[in-house]
């Protein structure tokens, strides 16, 4: 078995888009229970319509807006790493398979 240079290629960008597919999946996981987590603790998302509504009020509904609104960020970003990692995976597996059949 001769020392291929071009599979070790593939397969070291197989590792490494795993590595990145598996980063996507934890932080989507992780995005999930965060949106999840603001959804159940009943923050009203509603914006605070009274003048003699109390300053800390105001700051829960922005502090409760801005990280739904991030939770949402990480959501949709950890979306598009599974599917561009993804997409290189199988690429390359499937080449590297390719590969191995050939030599």
């Amino acid at each position: 078995m001769a020392f291929d240079l071009k599979r070790t290629y593939y397969y070291i960008i197989c590792l490494v888009s795993f590595f990145v597919l598996m980063w996507g999946v934890v932080d989507l996981i992780g995005a999930g229970i965060s949106l999840v987590g603001l959804k159940s603790s009943g923050a009203s998302m509603s914006a605070p319509m009274d003048a003699s509504v109390s300053p800390e009020k105001g700051d829960q509904f922005f502090d409760t807006y801005y990280q739904a609104k991030m939770s949402y960020d990480r959501l949709w970003d950890s979306l598009a790493r599974i599917v561009v990692a993804g997409g290189i995976f199988y690429y390359s597996r499937k080449t590297a398979n390719r590969l191995e059949q050939q030599g």
